[in-house]
């Protein structure tokens, strides 16, 4: 027997096959958390999306007339729900953290370091999507397998890499963060 596509578990999901929907919630949830880390959101902040997501398409099933369709409203929504956090995240101030002073770079080298950090996330966050994504997937996620980014962002294995050098390519050419490398 054939796997069934999402759009199909999404069908046999919205007439009550709890199994169903527990095999669509298995199959896309990777690209939920995938916007959360794309986004630099924590995990608290990327459970709030994964919940938002899960919510709006039980919220909209009776709605949706194209169920092949179902996997990029999944994206789609995530990305705009994680988009929507990230802004709010940016617009609160934190007080910093006790730990802190704990490695005690010394202030020249955490102004300089915060800074770097700052200009490549808002570089990243200019990157369309699936730039942001794939970079976010290969430098910022642990043992993260050309497979799961494949599976995450819907692209086939040989076309990680070359995607990567276009992303790089992008990422290198914003003119906000021309310099920093000298090497890369």
């Amino acid at each position: 027997m054939e796997p069934r596509s999402a759009g199909q578990l999404f069908e046999a999901a919205r007439t009550g096959d709890s199994a169903a929907w527990n095999e669509l919630v298995d199959r896309m949830s990777p690209a939920i958390w995938a916007a959360g880390r794309a986004y630099a959101l924590s995990e608290a902040e990327t459970a709030d999306v994964f919940q938002h997501v899960w919510l709006r398409l039980v919220e909209h099933r009776d709605r949706i007339s194209e169920p092949e369709a179902v996997p990029g409203w999944i994206r789609t929504t995530a990305r705009r729900e994680a988009l929507r956090l990230r802004q709010l995240a940016d617009r609160s101030v934190e007080p910093p953290s006790e730990d802190i002073g704990s490695l005690d770079p010394g202030p020249p080298d955490e102004v300089v370091s915060a800074s770097t950090d700052r200009l490549l996330l808002d570089a990243l966050r200019r990157l369309g999507d699936r730039c942001r994504e794939l970079l976010w997937m290969l430098f910022f996620v642990p043992d993260v397998s050309y497979d799961s980014i494949s599976a995450d962002l819907d692209m086939p294995v040989g076309a990680i890499g070359p995607t990567r050098s276009r992303c790089l390519a992008q990422l290198r050419a914003d003119p906000a963060v021309q310099g920093l490398w000298s090497d890369v």
